[in-house]
């Protein structure tokens, strides 16, 4: 109505009169049509390995019968007729079966007819089907022609029509989804009735038979295939629906006249108009006087209806009837081509005889040959030095040569004697179990046998075949073998004693063949490698031991040892082997002929040299180290030495220094007695200033002579027990009095040190860290200046660290702070911070400066840690 502009449904109605085509589009509008080739290949691969076996079964002397309602445009009937025909082939069957399509739209059963699909269905088809099956065209694939054949399409509805009958199979999928409960159980009712007892019953995804649970029983629930349930009663259900009441007539404005005229003219079509409530409209049940035209009317249409659906079901009983005369024809001609066979067997029969004359005459040719043959056996047989025995399938002896009278005790009258009664001239226990072998397993069998007078035979027993090859009997030949057996022995010990030399050597040995095979190995390598013999011998050099043979220099150096019958020595090579210790290998190479071998091999012995090459790192190693603690023993004698020069030029420079203070402390003791008095005698302040300063030089020269003397000194006296927080504690408070002007902040943080003792001279100590605080109090601005004292303990040592972040030190400077008279001051002797190393060396301890111009600088001094806790001794020294 919509694609038409018709906004209701009597002018849709008008419009159906004056165009009858649009009736047939608006059919197939009402019906649903989707299908496809091989739908769901999953149900497919069940109908293939379970329904069709058992439909087979079932009708072992019967065509197969399937239906398929609402067919569509026929790709669900073809698919399985392609599927059940593959089927019947792979089981060399011949096909016969007929698959009926049916549906309700006329149009789609003339396409299903036709059998012609767009190129599409490549993407459901598989290639291999569409060669086989399918005829291409330009613009379509066509079904072949002996599947076409097999399937018979009519229209049908399922829910009016008389069913089909007696069907092995029946796929309704995907089409009571589209019914009311009723409609439902009308053609599930219809299938049922349509079914062999046997038959399955295949359904769409979403369709059961719930609705009609006592008519089928479940085959396979998630594929939804059902079997007839047999204990159900089989009933014809009606052909006719009676859920439709003509109860509502049609609008008053419709002309009845041209209502009855519509009904009359389609009547011979199966279609029903509806209201807006879906309720059925009597097209004759129209308001009119004459009741009794009325009901000639009704009764008419239902006539049309009845004679309608009787057509169509002769139509099915008509392509069931072509179905079976189809078969009878192939029947007729199965008997016309047995009757022709027969007679072609008659021709072949009078063409044997006339064979078997000729035969005839060939036999009685063949036997003059075979006598001439045998003829010539016998003079072979009394020719040959070589014992032959020939016996039957019954171990009966059929004949021998002159030989064989002696080494097997014959005579003539042996012959179909059984050889188990000749007591033979050989040590053998088994023969007769030999021979038996041979002739069950047609192989032949040698066995090495020695006669009485100890000489060796070889005995060959081979499976006798008739001219027409078949096995009857054996032949037994006993061959002279004592020379070679006895060489080979000699031979053999030749090699055994060889090979015990071989086994006996330490070094691993291979013998490779010109392909690089390994032909041997000996006992040592097997032990070196960790390796079986077996798993080495007949494989190629450079895939044994995980490959790690395979070296590029080593593969080019055995390929040219026997081209250029090169030879190499010494070369190394590394392997890696799982499970094992690296290896460093010594290889020699070289050429080797052997008496019989055409061609040359390759020796190659090896050396295990991992442990001498062990030994001479460790040797390297040592010699390492030793060169290492000789270079050390020999700086540390040369510090001792240089101890020792510096010890005794202390000496000489505090004897030196004890004379000159000597010699200068009395004259300074005067110089500072008479400066006392001359001040008391003299009251002039310009004269006391004069006489102050020289005081102080005094004073100042006095501290430099106790300074010498303190440097000269090799070794203190004064040791005792001291906490180095106190005595850092003292002397922070003496540099603050020093500094009182200055507004410098000094961060202590060595509370932790408080219980930490040292062996010191708590005075000289005390100086030590005096003179480094000094320094950096002096070193950092007067406002700005930060000193930090901190802490730090190691094991048996404790650090104190001094860092100030004044103007730091020159790299140049810092070099030569330590030594003596050196400073960077205008004011100054140069002897403090050398004295402090002094004195902290003296103590068995060590002092570092670290600086960077400009950002400050870090003492640290490091000293012994006291063993023992004094505090008695600590509480005297305070």
């Amino acid at each position: 109505m919509s694609f038409h502009s018709i906004k209701n449904h009597i002018d849709y109605f008008n419009y159906l009169k004056k165009e009858p085509s649009e009736v047939n589009v608006l059919l197939r509008n009402l019906l649903i049509s989707v299908t496809g080739f091989f739908r769901d290949s999953k149900v497919f691969g069940v109908i293939r390995k379970k329904l069709f076996p058992v439909i087979v079964k079932n009708t072992a002397r019967d065509s197969i019968r399937i239906w398929v309602p609402a067919c569509s445009s026929g790709e669900e009937v073809y698919s399985l007729a392609i599927s059940l025909y593959e089927f019947l082939e792979e089981r060399k069957i011949k096909p016969r079966f007929v698959i009926f399509g049916t549906d309700l739209c006329a149009e789609v059963i003339e396409k299903a007819r036709t059998g012609a699909y767009s190129k599409e269905i490549t993407s459901q088809v598989s290639s291999e089907r569409l060669r086989r099956f399918f005829t291409k065209t330009e613009n379509h694939y066509k079904i072949a022609k002996h599947i076409r054949d097999l399937c018979i399409f009519a229209k049908h509805d399922i829910t009016s029509d008389p069913p089909l009958s007696n069907m092995d199979l029946e796929s309704c999928r995907n089409l009571l989804i589209y019914m009311d409960g009723f409609l439902q159980n009308k053609v599930l009712s219809m299938l049922h009735y349509s079914l062999k007892p046997e038959g399955f019953l295949i359904l769409g995804t979403s369709e059961s038979v719930t609705a009609m649970p006592s008519l089928f029983s479940i085959y396979d629930k998630k594929n939804k295939i059902f079997t007839r349930n047999i204990t159900a009663k089989k009933l014809l259900p009606a052909t006719s629906r009676p859920g439709l009441s003509y109860k509502s007539p049609l609008p008053q404005n419709v002309n009845e006249c041209e209502t009855n005229a519509v009904v009359f003219k389609e009547a011979d079509k199966s279609d029903i108009f509806i209201d807006s409530k879906k309720n059925g409209i009597d097209m004759v049940n129209m308001k009119n006087p004459r009741k009794d035209i009325k009901t000639l009317k009704m009764e008419f249409v239902r006539t049309v209806e009845r004679l309608k659906a009787v057509s169509e079901e002769k139509d099915t009983f008509n392509e069931e009837l072509r179905a079976a005369n189809e078969e009878v024809q192939s029947s007729n001609e199965e008997l016309q081509s047995m009757n022709e066979e027969l007679e072609t067997s008659k021709e072949e029969l009078q063409s044997t005889n006339e064979e078997l004359l000729t035969l005839n005459d060939e036999l009685q040719n063949k036997n003059a040959e075979l006598m001439h043959l045998n003829s010539d056996l016998s003079n072979v047989f009394a020719s040959t030095n070589i014992p032959i025995i020939i016996v039957g399938s019954d171990l009966r002896i059929k004949r021998f040569t002159p030989t064989a009278r002696k080494l097997m005790n014959l005579i003539a009258t042996d012959i179909n004697r059984p050889i188990g009664d000749i007591k033979p001239n050989i040590e053998i226990s088994n023969m007769e179990e030999l021979i038996l072998d041979v002739i069950e397993d047609m192989t032949p069998k040698e066995k090495e046998v020695k006669d009485k007078d100890g000489r060796w035979h070889s005995m060959r027993i081979r499976p006798y075949r008739t001219i027409d090859n078949k096995i009857d009997g054996a032949v037994i030949a006993l061959i002279d073998i004592d020379f070679c057996k006895k060489s080979r022995e000699e031979v053999q010990g030749i090699l055994n004693y060889n090979q015990a030399i071989i086994e006996t050597m330490r070094e691993p040995l291979v013998v490779l063949d010109k392909d690089l095979i390994v032909m041997s190995v000996n006992k040592a390598f097997c032990d070196t490698f960790r390796i079986q013999a077996s798993d080495v011998k007949d494989r190629y050099f450079y895939e044994i031991n995980s490959r790690q043979w395979n070296n590029p220099a080593l593969k080019k150096l055995l390929g040219e040892v026997l081209p250029k019958k090169n030879y190499f020595n010494d070369f190394e090579i590394s392997l890696d082997i799982n499970g094992m210790e690296k290896k460093i290998i010594l290889l020699n190479g070289q050429q080797i002929k052997l008496q019989g071998k055409d061609s040359p091999l390759i020796l190659m012995v090896m050396e295990d040299i991992t442990k001498h090459k062990k030994a001479e790192a460790i040797l390297k190693r040592d010699n390492k180290t030793l060169d290492y603690l000789i270079e050390k023993r020999t700086g540390e004698l040369m510090h001792l030495k240089m101890e020792i020069i510096k010890s005794k030029h202390l000496s000489a420079i505090g004897t030196l220094a004890a004379t000159v203070a000597h010699e200068l402390r009395n004259p300074l003791t005067h110089i500072a007695l008479a400066i006392h008095r001359v001040k008391k005698m003299i009251k002039n302040p310009a004269v006391e200033k004069i006489l102050t300063g020289v005081s102080e030089r005094v004073t100042e020269s006095d501290y430099i002579i106790n300074n010498i003397l303190m440097y000269s000194k090799t070794t203190i006296t004064n040791y005792k027990p001291v906490k180095i927080n106190h005595i850092l504690k003292i002397t922070i408070d003496e540099v603050k009095q020093k500094f009182t002007a200055a507004k410098i902040a000094v961060v202590d943080i060595t509370k932790a040190t408080k219980d930490i003792f040292i062996e010191a001279d708590p005075i000289r100590i005390k100086e030590v860290f005096f003179n480094i605080i000094c320094n950096a109090f002096e070193a950092v601005n007067a406002d700005t200046g930060i000193i930090q004292i901190k802490s730090r303990i190691d094991d048996s040592h404790i650090s104190v660290l001094i860092k100030d972040n004044g103007i730091g030190i020159d790299k140049k400077d810092l070099k030569n702070i330590e030594s003596p008279f050196y400073t960077t001051k205008t004011k100054g002797t140069g002897l403090g911070l050398s004295l402090c190393k002094h004195v902290v060396a003296i103590h068995k301890g060590s002092i570092i400066f670290k600086s960077i111009k400009g950002k400050g600088t870090t003492v640290t001094v490091t000293l012994p840690i006291h063993k023992g806790k004094d505090e008695k001794k600590d509480s005297d020294n305070r």
